[in-house]
């Protein structure tokens, strides 16, 4: 099985499209979607000259956040109007934004409805990222959640190498049990045996 890693996979889907979730399969939490959102923010932070903006719609109010962001990084001339409403302030923040390719991240987004009023427009600059343990959305996705045992091991082989799993076969087993099959702490696993050093 050909799987490409999860921060090429969200590159894939974000070359694609303005939005994109990262979602839970499970539903229960603690598969690593914020986690992975972080690694990929830092991982493709060059594609966004713009920036990468963090957002928490449980936290302080988005246009808040947003203003924050851009006076933490010196946006020239960037200050949102406060007598008007929130739908204007926004559109002063899409419009008066740093130049070039942003990525929001919509973290831990319990419902959909939560941020539809907040999407900057669609076609534009802005990329968004979202993690959330619903499946239910209608936007491309990147599922997270345990794999069968079979799979976790395939993976596995990916990472470290067909025949070191084969010869190991029995602590690869339990090793993939350990991270409860889940593909990103198979991905952290290999990383930390890729370290030098480790056994």
């Amino acid at each position: 099985m050909d799987r490409l890693q999860p921060l090429e996979e969200l590159y894939q889907l974000l070359q694609q499209n303005n939005i994109v979730a990262i979602t839970d399969i499970r539903g229960k939490g603690g598969v690593g979607k914020t986690e992975l959102a972080i690694q990929y923010s830092w991982y493709k932070l060059e594609d966004y000259p713009g920036g990468c903006c963090w957002l928490n719609i449980q936290g302080v109010d988005i246009v808040t956040q947003l203003s924050e962001f851009a006076f933490v990084n010196e946006f020239p001339g960037f200050k949102i109007p406060e007598n008007l409403t929130i739908a204007s302030q926004l559109a002063y923040c899409w419009k008066n934004w740093r130049p070039g390719k942003v990525l929001l991240v919509f973290d831990n987004v319990t419902n959909i409805e939560e941020i539809q009023d907040y999407l900057p427009p669609m076609g534009s600059r802005f990329r968004v990222l979202i993690t959330t343990r619903s499946s239910q959305l209608p936007y491309p996705s990147l599922p997270l959640g345990e794999l069968p045992e079979t799979e976790a091991l395939e993976l596995l082989a990916q990472l470290l190498g067909k025949e070191l799993v084969q010869k190991e076969l029995e602590f690869a087993t339990k090793l993939c049990q350990f991270v409860g099959c889940v593909p990103l702490g198979l991905y952290n696993a290999a990383a930390l045996y890729s370290k030098p050093g480790s056994t």
